[in-house]
């Protein structure tokens, strides 16, 4: 195989601007869903109710999973896995949701999922502290 000897200046000549957004359209639903969200960020609320956030994942069971994974500021995967422990592993989708929506809903209130919608999330309570990486 021959060596061929590059230069920075023609590796960056030959390189072109890719467009692509960075929004999909799940994403579009997740932000449409969070900026219409009536309580977050309203000094008086403790708790969002947990009726609310049934009402949200009825609605649109994947795009209110990702918002609640990120109204608690966790990843997908520790989101996944936190819900897993509660409910038990593979019963974290939505027929699980639908096939118990009572011990769906209360574990989301286990993880705090009504405070943390609400900004009023204890970290340290819940378990959610961020470690140094």
């Amino acid at each position: 195989m021959e060596r061929v000897q590059q230069k920075i200046a023609d590796i960056t000549g030959a390189l072109s601007t890719l467009e692509a957004p960075w929004q999909d359209e799940h994403a579009a639903k997740v932000i449409a869903l969070i900026q219409t969200f009536p309580f977050a960020g309203r000094n008086n609320i403790t708790a969002v109710p947990i009726a609310l956030i049934g009402r949200m994942f009825d609605e649109g069971f994947s795009e209110a999973f990702t918002a609640a994974q990120l109204f608690l500021g966790i990843s997908k995967d520790e989101f996944q896995d936190r819900l897993g422990a509660i409910l038990g592993t593979g019963k974290i989708g939505a027929k699980s949701f639908k096939a118990d929506r009572a011990a769906y809903l209360k574990a989301l209130e286990d993880m705090e999922l009504p405070e943390a919608m609400a900004g009023r999330r204890d970290q340290s309570k819940a378990g959610l502290e961020r470690h140094p990486d």
